[in-house]
């Protein structure tokens, strides 16, 4: 029994032996399967933290493309306003070309008005005097004959020059060739132009028709050319100056006569309120004048400031004018918008007009 005994604690510390071997494996199971499972959990991690660095990285790359679309736009709109900024220059040029164009106009225009208006205002004759107050010229009308006698003859020479030349019509003639055709005489040319169905009453940048400057130029064959051809004899340019206005500035009197026969106005006046016969008594053509008194231009107009052409040629000195125009009626003692009569626009080297001025008669 004793030795039974023993047989069955020997059985029983074996089995709480092998119980505790098992214990002892379990717990190490159990360590491995915890051990297992951190480990898992270490590398479940680890994906984690790749896939929020490659999440991460994308927001970077996403981030990176994000701010290259805005560079992009950025350098897109910085294209876009230097587009517009070059074409802001260009129309700026353009408004600049434009307004030196406009201002060539308006200065062109002004240079024609105050060539115009110098005939009255500008033309004033002075002369060098001696102690005694004589003039040192006999007379500044001679002086002005010579002049204008000597212009008379360059010109006639320019005449017969050009009428040696063969000139060669082009196919096309436009309007500047038609009014530089008028000018220089050049009846081929203003023949074509008219051929090719040309308007002969065109007008340039003063509002002159080509009559106006074949008439200024004293050109009586084109000015009659032009004249069979349609050519408005009443026509004004910018200053109000009719045909009649430019013939009695350039002098010839057959041109005048060629005009009037075609009805033009002997009272028509300009923008300074001058006839035409104010105009012929400024430029000092006597023959014009004269043929003007006789067709029945009337002596004693007054222009806008109330001179008579008796006025202006007593103050352009002109002496011979002085006594055609006394001869024809006119009159004295009409004062202009100062207040001033002719004899009172004497001056003192002036003896021979005060002299004719104060006589009750005409000689």
């Amino acid at each position: 029994m004793s030795a039974l005994g023993v047989v069955l604690r020997m059985f029983a510390l074996g089995v709480v032996l092998q119980m505790s071997a098992l214990g002892v494996v379990l717990r190490m199971f159990a360590l491995g399967v915890v051990l297992q499972m951190s480990a898992l959990g270490v590398v479940l991690r680890m994906f984690a933290l790749g896939v929020v660095l490659r999440m991460f990285a994308l927001g970077v790359v996403l981030q990176m493309s994000a701010l290259g679309v805005v560079l992009r736009m950025f350098a897109l709109g910085v294209v876009l306003r230097m587009f517009a900024l070059g074409v802001v220059l260009q129309m700026s040029a353009l408004g600049v070309v434009l307004r030196m164009f406009a201002l060539g106009v308006v200065l062109q225009m002004e240079n024609y008005e105050s060539f115009v208006e110098s005939e009255k205002h500008d033309s004033v004759v002075t002369l060098r005097t001696d102690k005694c107050g004589r003039p040192l010229l006999e007379t500044p009308e001679d002086l002005y004959s010579i002049l204008q006698q000597k212009k008379k003859q360059q010109r006639q020479r320019a005449e017969k020059k050009r009428e040696g030349e063969v000139t060669v019509v082009p196919y096309f003639v436009d309007e500047e060739d038609f009014f530089e055709a008028c000018e220089e005489q050049t009846l081929s040319v203003i023949q074509r132009y008219l051929q090719i169905k040309g308007d002969v009453n065109v007008r340039d940048q003063f509002g002159r028709s080509a009559l106006h400057r074949a008439a200024l130029r004293g050109h009586s064959d084109v000015v009659c050319f032009l004249l069979q051809n349609g050519a408005d004899v009443t026509a004004t340019d910018k200053l109000d100056s009719t045909c009649l206005h430019a013939a009695a500035r350039g002098g010839n009197p057959e041109v005048i006569e060629k005009l009037l026969q075609q009805g033009a106005d002997m009272s028509a006046l300009d923008k300074l309120n001058s006839t035409p016969l104010h105009v012929s008594v400024r430029a000092g053509h006597q023959s014009c004048t004269e043929l003007l008194i006789q067709s029945g231009a009337s002596v004693n107009s007054q222009d806008k400031e109330g001179d008579s052409p008796l006025h202006d040629a007593v103050r352009l000195n002109r002496i011979q004018m002085i006594h055609l125009l006394l001869k024809n009626g006119a009159e004295k003692e009409v004062s202009n918008q100062e207040g001033l009569c002719p004899l009172e626009l004497v001056v003192e080297w002036q003896s021979e007009i005060r002299v004719l001025l104060q006589q009750k008669s005409v000689p």
